[in-house]
């Protein structure tokens, strides 16, 4: 009895653990690898499945066949629409550029001969377009297929220093989109240097020294003597030192040039004039700008009297160079033509700074010629009296100086007469 309950027992014990590995196998887990070879228990058969009509399997999906690729439909204006393919400009040439190295400045001009060969089916018919003073000349006026040629290439190079390069433009006659550039360069070898040194702004009365340093080419390059040289300014030839112009031997000397301190004011062209003892360079000058400055700065070069209610006036601002206020001493005026008209001063301010407004004026019923003269004012601080030109034309029929276009005034709301 105790024997058959036992092997029972062992029956369910086997039953419980097939069915929970059956479903641990289910769920997806798997029993862990051992090193021990063990007997896999039995597995219980699985249930068999009620009786019922079998489901019919799915019918294959038939794949359709590729679909050719379709062409790209070109309209008509695409079609005709081509790229045009740029012709090779119609003559060929050995060089389109050339070095003629070295040339002295007396040569006055270089020349290149720049050969080609008309490589088109057509008759060329050259067209030259250049500017300046260089030259671009054809030996003939066209040339047929096949046919050689030359272009004479001229540049001048009479004031120029170091390398100087100039080109020109070559077109067809018959289409002149096709273009074709040639240049010419050389390395122009100055036979006369200048270098000024000093300052070229001076005030008033005060004078000064400059320094001209001319180089000449050669060793033996002198300066035999000053042939001319302009007013308020005098010249002394110095020593002489060796110098190289473009690694050429050349001789540098120095002229003092001293400036009058009566030079009157304003910009002064300055020109000096030497003499050499070569022949290549046997004159030579030199032209220079100085300005003398004076204490005080006009707002215009002269005052322009114009017609105003029956009066010719006009004015001039005056300012102090140093930015400092002042006031006139005196004022004179000096005619050259016509009566004197009358002068006054003001203060005023003029761009920032203090000053002062100078104000001519006439009645033009007194007037009976043109007006032209001179008004000077004195200041302190001043070496000679700040000049001012005046001018006024003759008034006929409101007619004003013919430099100043009158103004249009409205009849409907005139200006009020100024008080001077």
């Amino acid at each position: 009895m105790a024997r058959a309950w036992l092997k029972s027992a062992r029956i369910a014990a086997i039953a419980v653990a097939v069915t929970w590995a059956g479903v641990l196998h289910a769920m997806g887990f798997q029993p862990a690898p051992s090193s021990e070879k063990r007997t896999p228990a039995p597995t219980a058969p699985a249930p068999a499945s009620p009786p019922g009509p079998t489901a019919p399997a799915a019918p294959a999906t038939p794949t359709p066949p590729a679909t050719p690729a379709r062409p790209a439909v070109v309209s008509s204006t695409e079609a005709s629409v081509v790229t045009p393919v740029k012709e090779p400009f119609p003559l060929e040439f050995e060089k389109s550029s050339a070095d003629v190295g070295e040339h002295l400045e007396t040569e006055q001009s270089v020349h290149y001969a720049f050969k080609f060969v008309n490589r088109s089916t057509r008759v060329f018919k050259p067209v030259v377009m250049a500017v300046g003073g260089r030259t671009a000349v054809f030996d003939r006026r066209s040339y047929e297929p096949g046919e050689s040629g030359v272009l004479m290439m001229t540049v001048p190079i009479r004031n120029r220093d170091g390398r100087y390069e100039q080109s020109a433009t070559i077109s067809d006659a018959s289409d002149r989109e096709s273009k074709h550039v040639v240049r010419l360069s050389v390395i122009v070898i100055p036979v006369v240097k200048f270098e000024l040194s000093g300052e070229l702004e001076l005030p008033e009365g005060a004078g000064g020294d400059l320094q001209l340093f001319v180089t000449g080419l050669g060793g033996d390059f002198e300066i035999t003597g000053i042939k001319q040289i302009t007013q308020f300014m005098k010249a002394e030839i110095g020593a002489r030192t060796p110098a190289k112009i473009h690694g050429r031997a050349a001789t540098r000397t120095a002229v003092t040039l001293r400036i009058d301190p009566d030079m009157p004011s304003g910009s002064r062209w300055q020109n000096v004039s030497m003499t050499t003892n070569r022949k290549e360079t046997l004159e030579c000058s030199h032209a220079f700008k100085v300005e003398i400055l004076t204490p005080l700065i006009a707002s215009a070069s002269r005052i322009v009297l114009l017609r105003d209610e029956g009066v010719l006036a006009g004015s001039v601002e005056l300012t102090a160079r140093d930015s400092l206020p002042f006031t006139p001493t005196r004022i004179e005026i000096e005619s050259t033509s016509g009566p004197s008209p009358s002068v006054e001063w003001k203060l005023c301010v003029s761009n920032g700074r203090l000053g002062i407004e100078v104000t001519a004026w006439i009645e033009a019923s007194t007037l009976d010629t043109s007006l032209r003269g001179t008004i000077k004012v004195y200041a302190p601080g001043l070496l000679r009296p700040m000049k001012i030109p005046y001018v006024a034309a003759r008034p006929v029929k409101g007619n004003t100086h013919p430099d100043v276009k009158q103004e249009t005034k409205s009849e409907s709301k005139p200006e009020p007469r100024r008080e001077w």
